[in-house]
């Protein structure tokens, strides 16, 4: 999405770390408290609960407030650090960040409408998708040129994946 809204090869790379980094508090949580994060998985969906939301029933403390902790720790800088603590909530970054993670807020929000893979999460925010698809200026008809690059990606990374196996 980076590259079709025409930014910088510097704003790409920003924008690809922050995709690859925002969900980075789940990793702790599931490995810290597993049988609790697999009830968070489990009801994730159920009633209209996001796994946000399912995060904070159960634990206390959600993916979000992990991620920023661990960022805020490795000084990552505002802008990941906003990513990882607002991809959720977009109106709650800071104004100089909100192009980034309403960016990786929309992709989020696209591999869970396209269903590639899931990281818990089930259930789009069609409101929330519609918004971001606006505001960041991405066509909807758009979207399945991106499913294509992704696929295509994902088969790159997963013959990478291989070779370092062996």
């Amino acid at each position: 999405m980076a590259a079709a809204k025409g930014l910088s090869p510097a704003e790409q790379e920003e924008h690809f770390v922050a995709g690859l980094l925002h969900d980075l508090g789940k990793l702790p949580l599931n490995n810290q408290f597993p049988e609790e994060y697999f009830q968070v998985c489990q009801s994730s969906g159920k009633e209209g609960s996001t796994f946000q939301l399912s995060e904070d029933r159960v634990l206390g403390i959600d993916h979000c407030q992990v991620g920023a902790m661990i960022a805020r720790k490795w000084r990552l800088g505002v802008s990941l650090i906003e990513t990882l603590s607002c991809h959720h909530q977009v109106d709650d970054s800071r104004k100089s960040c909100r192009d980034l993670v309403s960016i990786i807020s929309l992709a989020n929000q696209i591999t869970i409408e396209l269903k590639i893979g899931t990281a818990g999460d089930y259930v789009s925010d069609k409101a929330m998708f519609e918004r971001l698809t606006a505001e960041v200026g991405i066509d909807y008809g758009k979207l399945s040129d991106f499913h294509d690059s992704v696929a295509k990606e994902i088969k790159k990374a997963s013959i990478f994946l291989e070779i370092v196996k062996r």
